[in-house]
Formats: structure tokens, C-alpha cells, sequence
């Protein structure tokens, strides 16, 4: 588990039902579509007639998960089978109570470990991983994991955030450098948090898809808008990136001294930037799709 696992994994622990609300929608805000896209282009959609077997990989809160559940037929969901698997164990309890809640169809929720998922071979029809590559200290483990658990002709279908991403990246550096001192921050931002960059550029995905064997691969960009309300609302959404930027990048005293104010003066900062008014942010991610022989 590297550290934005980790971070994840505290942030998310003993979340109480009205924070747990606010990162469920910050994150169908970001990843909603996108994983409605993915899914589209698995064959996973309302056009969908045949009962499918999915391993929803690296599923954190169920974004992509929550999105089939609203799209595919409810006949064709009575005939399928969806595990929904993550090695963060918060994550998981956030889930069951989504699922509980949201009265999901023939959805069960595991402990797995996307390198070494120990599932049988040849159980799924399809695998997705919607943003996980990037994070996963190991995803060359991952995709020869896929390769056995999926079925022949099995799809994988994958996004992962692209290295041309601006996100919320223009205003944390903004917000950084109105500090009152020198806050590190690495330029460019990586976006990839487990050193393979490769899963941040189309030519490198679709060089890896390949070696592991895969077919039919096709890799394409795509681009998001996410509407900002204000400034409590960006730092709603993004809380737990501004932790792990804190933990990574600034020192003992820098965190000391200033931490406890962070939240005050980056929405002092946005608000001042923004004239009191919302914003877009614009988000460049990869999808990925491609068949088992």
C-alpha cells in the first residue's frame, strides 16, 4: 500500500454519514461519467441483453459500480454477478452501507488485492479498473492477474488520470504559493503516485496492454468538466489530496506551524481568485478496453 493508499485509507476510516455523503458525490463528480463511459465501451450498457460476471478491481467507494446499477436493465442485472473488490478496508465499509442503501443488484463486496487477487481462473467476463493503475505499486501483478481470471475473449476495460491532467492542480499551486512560506510541490505534478508513469500516457498504456498479451486493445483521451460551487466545495472535494500533498511534501514545522490553517486560507485564496463565484475544473483521463485471446 503506498502513501495515497494509506492516506485514503485514514481519511476514509469512522467518516460520519454527512462527510461520507460529500466524498461520494465530490467523487461521482469526478470519476461519474467517466466510469459511465467505460462501461459503455465494455459493452456494459443499457443495450446490454446477456448476463455478465464483473470484477468492479480496485473499486474504492463504488463509483463505477453505482453508475452500472443505474444504466443496465434490471432484467439483465438479475442474471449477473458483480464482486466489487479493494485492499482498503474503509473503503469497503463505505460500500456495503452505498449498497445497502442504494438496494444494489447481485453485488457482493471483498478484501482483494488487485496483484494477487486469488480468485479462481477463468471466473469473470469482465474486469474493470476505474483509476487504480496509476495508484497500485505493482500493475504489471495486476494485469497478469487479469489475464487469468478472466474468462477467453474476457474484457478489461481501465481509465487512469493522464499526465496532460490540469484537475485541481492550477489552484493547489496557487494556493500554495500565497502561503506565507516556500510550500514544495513537485512540478510537474506527477500523475502517477506508484513511479510508473507509462499508466499516465495513451502510447504507454497501450504498450503495456500489449505486452501482457491482451487484444483488441483501444486506447483513447478524453476530457471532463467539473463544476466547482465555491471554495468550501473544492476543498470539500478535495480534503484528502490536500492531506496527502501535506504529509508527502512539507516538513514537520511547515505542518506544525501551518496545517491547522490550511482550510481557511486556501478558501480565503479561492475566493478571492474566483470573485465569490463557482468555476470549472477540466479533467484529462484515458480509457482503455481490450479482450483475453
Amino acid at each position: 500500500m503506498n502513501a495515497l493508499q494509506k492516506t485514503y485509507n485514514s481519511f476514509s476510516s469512522g467518516m460520519d454519514d454527512e462527510n461520507l455523503d460529500k466524498l461520494l458525490k465530490s467523487s461521482d463528480a469526478i470519476m461519474g461519467r467517466p466510469a459511465s463511459m467505460l462501461l459503455a465501451r465494455a459493452g456494459i450498457d443499457a443495450s446490454r441483453t446477456e448476463p455478465f460476471y464483473l470484477l468492479d478491481n480496485a473499486c474504492a467507494t463504488g463509483t463505477l459500480g453505482s453508475r452500472l446499477q443505474k444504466i443496465v436493465d434490471a432484467d439483465v442485472l438479475e442474471k449477473s454477478s458483480v464482486i466489487c473488490g479493494d485492499i482498503v478496508e474503509p473503503s469497503l465499509d463505505i460500500l456495503k452501507k452505498r449498497i445497502e442503501k442504494d438496494g444494489w443488484v447481485n453485488t457482493k463486496v471483498a478484501i482483494i488485492d488487485a496483484q494477487h487477487s486469488k480468485l479462481p481462473p477463468g471466473s469473470f467476463s469482465h474486469v474493470t479498473i476505474h483509476h487504480g493503475l496509476h495508484i497500485i505499486p505493482q500493475p504489471d501483478l495486476v494485469l497478469e492477474d487479469t489475464l487469468r481470471i478472466l474468462q477467453p475473449g474476457g474484457v478489461f476495460a481501465l481509465s487512469t488520470m493522464s499526465k496532460d491532467n490540469a484537475g485541481w492542480v492550477p489552484d493547489i499551486r496557487s494556493t500554495f504559493a500565497a502561503l506565507p512560506f516556500e510550500a514544495a510541490l513537485p512540478n510537474p505534478m506527477p500523475m502517477t503516485t506508484n513511479g510508473h508513469s507509462e499508466w499516465a500516457d495513451p502510447g504507454g498504456v497501450k504498450r503495456k496492454l500489449t505486452e501482457h498479451g491482451f487484444q483488441d486493445i483501444r486506447v483513447e483521451t478524453i476530457r471532463h468538466t467539473q463544476h466547482i460551487d465555491s471554495a468550501e466545495h473544492f476543498f470539500d472535494c478535495f480534503a484528502m489530496m490536500m492531506s496527502w500533498l501535506v504529509n508527502t511534501y512539507w516538513t514537520p514545522e511547515q505542518k506544525a506551524k501551518y496545517q491547522g490553517s490550511l482550510k481557511r486560507r486556501m478558501e480565503d485564496h479561492l475566493r478571492e481568485k474566483y470573485d465569490g463565484k463557482g468555476w470549472d475544473l477540466e479533467w484529462t483521463m484515458i480509457l482503455a478496453t481490450c479482450r483475453t485471446r
